[in-house]
Order: structure tokens, then sequence, then C-alpha cells
């Protein structure tokens, strides 16, 4: 199954319009699973794949290959389920039969990056974001397609929104290079009501000698 996808421009009347260009939704037709580190991505085409998660009010998001995503994503898509990816040319995306399976018993070895995940949330309400960084020895302080995922803005006014800058661009998903006592990450956050949030840290899978904080 051949699937059409474009660079087509977003809404230009938006200040960050660069996060509104190249989205394409599609979806996966198949009555089975999808497994999405067995698709083969054509060139300029983003590895990441995002969907609306209606449960906490934000997208999931999942970049092939790392084993972890955030807020519930993973290489799991479901039979019928829409997603996005994101493009910077005409090309064509093609999903076979080889990378479905009938029963959900897609299973990941859990991820071997040491990802730090931070989580955002506030009492009483089910709206929730989060936002991942990780450590890979090829990874550039730029985003790039094949490591890192864009910030999908939520479309729930009373979500709020966590994300990682790097070279001006937000990310929902950052790999960065090898970890040191003085990496800097800087975090965003973007809340409409005027409540008390709170924010976690996971780090059980992190080397226990670095110092986060």
């Amino acid at each position: 199954m051949a699937i059409g996808i474009t660079p087509g421009q977003g809404s230009p009347g938006y200040n960050d319009h660069q996060y509104f260009d190249g989205w394409n939704m599609i979806a996966n037709s198949f009555t089975a699973y999808v497994n999405w580190d067995q698709v083969n991505i054509p060139a300029g085409v983003d590895t990441a794949i995002h969907w609306w998660n209606p449960s906490i009010g934000n997208f999931s998001a999942y970049v092939q290959g790392t084993e972890i995503g955030i807020n519930g994503g993973g290489p799991t898509v479901s039979p019928m389920q829409p997603f996005f990816v994101r493009s910077a040319v005409n090309t064509q995306l093609t999903l076979t039969p080889n990378e479905t399976s009938f029963g959900n018993n897609i299973h990941t070895k859990g991820s071997s990056l040491q990802p730090i995940i931070l989580k955002v949330y506030s009492e009483g309400t089910h709206l929730s974001d989060e936002t991942m960084i990780y450590w890979t020895t090829d990874a550039k302080k730029k985003f790039e397609g094949s490591k890192d995922a864009w910030k999908m803005w939520s479309q729930n006014s009373e979500a709020p929104n966590l994300f990682s800058i790097t070279d001006g661009v937000y990310h929902s998903i950052s790999a960065l290079p090898t970890f040191t006592n003085s990496t800097n990450v800087p975090i965003g956050f973007r809340a409409n009501p005027i409540k008390e949030y709170h924010i976690e840290a996971s780090l059980g899978q992190v080397d226990p000698t670095w110092e986060v904080y």
C-alpha cells in the first residue's frame, strides 16, 4: 500500500508556522497492527510518528528505532489508526503486510539510549504532556529527521505543552550527543489556564552517576 505524502505548507499566519509545514495525516488501513520499526522510511521523511491521545489531551510520539516514546507512544500502529508524519519532499510511504501483526504482540526490549522523560500535569485533571531527551554519539545539536520529533501542539486549549529546545527548534523527542555534567538542555512550557502544575522526571534508565537537575 503506497501512500503519497507532500511537504505542503501549513498556516503562515502563525508566528511559528514552520511547525505546521510538511505534516501529512495518513492511516494504517490494514486490519492488523503495523510495526513502525519495520517500515522503510523514504529519504526526506522524518522517522517519527505522532497521533492524538484523547486520554491526556496531547499527541503521542515515537521515533523509529528508539524503543520508547512519549505520552504512551511506541512502535505499534493499531488497525485503521490515523497518524501524522512530516515530510520535506514529495514521495511515497509504503506499508506492506510484512510489517503487520494480527495480534498486538509488538514488543520492545527497553531502550539502551538512557532517556530522560519529563512529564507535566495538573492535579484534578487528566491533561498532561511529556518530552524526552536521549543520548547517542552520532547526534547533532540540531533537528534531525532520523532521530528527533517535532513538537505538535495540543488541540486542547486547556492542556499543557512541554518541549525541549535545540537550535531554536521545539522538540517533543530530542537526541543529543554524549551526556556530560556540563550539558544544558533548555525546556519550554506553555499552558493557558493559570493553575498549579507539577513536573516529574523519569530517570530510571539513566546512568546513576549522572547529575541531573
